[in-house]
């Protein structure tokens, strides 16, 4: 498959020749997991807004399993802000409710395709009786209301689909059953979904480079690993006509609403995988993301930076 077709595959369409040395090596990727494949994931996440940052850590157990002629990708034990909270019974209840909800059970391909959620209607359960039992804590009872009503968009399948499908292609669906050359960049532009409202969608423009291949250790053995780079901006003026359709859709009041002056969106993903079998080393995502708009005639601006650092040990 050539990488016109990979990104085709993504949703992407090619918009821009690729830039490549006279001589690259070209290097196939083929999806190779197992049932019986326990992988120990770090995943350390920190955000900055408004001056204001805050870090957080979850670990889990990947486990495949065989699920008829597909695979069953499952994320167990879950264990979120460290082992110091384990001891607390309470806290462990929280956190297997939080990996029910944050970390579905998957469906793929034996050829490493997303699927979909397994029994999205059992999940969609959990997720509306979790969250709706932190409002009944959190939320005074007049407001619950409104806030509950606002929560069948979040425990919806199509939502719960997509959150998973952001897990899986990342590491591994987009690589599937492609063939990249070290050093070639591949431009893209592509038309993305807004998260939580169907049918709105916003314009993206990045590129795609297989930077470098590598010596890696996986079990004690030497294997081949490629580092993969992704960068992606949204267009600014493609992104205020977004938010404005999006607001106009989910707004049922006559309140005055902000005025969306300027957004940029820019993701910048680094990716350490082997080709053969697509097992991940590393995986990094940076976003930031800043906001002009105007409240009540008053200019305000706002900046967002995401990080997601990953580790996979097996």
């Amino acid at each position: 498959m050539n990488i016109r077709s990979v990104l085709c595959t993504l949703g992407l369409a090619v918009a821009a020749t690729s830039v490549a040395p006279a001589v690259a090596q070209d290097v196939p990727f083929v999806f190779g997991w197992k049932p019986g494949l326990k992988v120990r994931v770090d995943h350390q996440f920190s955000s900055e807004d408004r001056g204001k940052s805050k870090r957080s850590s979850v670990k889990y157990i990947l486990s495949v399993d065989e699920a008829g002629e597909n695979l069953a990708v499952k994320f167990l034990n879950p264990t979120i802000g460290g082992a110091r909270l384990a001891p607390n019974a309470g806290v462990q209840a929280f956190q297997e409710q939080i990996g029910a909800v944050a970390f579905p059970e998957l469906r793929v391909r034996k050829s490493g395709e997303y699927l979909g959620l397994f029994e999205p209607g059992a999940q969609t359960i959990r997720v509306l009786t979790l969250l709706q039992k932190v409002v009944a804590e959190k939320v005074p009872g007049p407001a619950q209301i409104g806030v509950n009503n606002s929560l069948l968009m979040f425990a919806s399948p199509q939502f719960l689909a997509a959150k998973a499908e952001d897990l899986w292609n990342p590491i591994v669906g987009f690589w599937s059953d492609v063939t990249l050359a070290v050093g070639q960049t591949h431009e893209f532009e592509t038309d993305v979904p807004v998260p939580l409202v169907p049918g709105v969608t916003v314009r993206q423009r990045g590129h795609i480079t297989l930077v470098e291949t590598h010596t890696c250790l996986r079990g004690g053995v030497e294997r081949m690993c490629a580092g993969i780079q992704m960068h992606a901006e949204t267009d600014p003026d493609d992104a205020v006509r977004a938010i404005k359709e999006a607001m106009d859709r989910t707004n049922s009041t006559r309140s005055p609403r902000p005025l969306i002056d300027r957004l940029t969106a820019v993701s910048e993903m680094v990716l350490v995988t082997e080709p053969d079998g697509l097992f991940p080393h590393e995986y990094s995502l940076r976003r930031e993301m800043q906001v002009s708009m105007t409240v009540n005639g008053k200019a305000d601006e706002s900046r967002r930076i995401d990080t997601h650092e990953v580790r996979y040990t097996y």
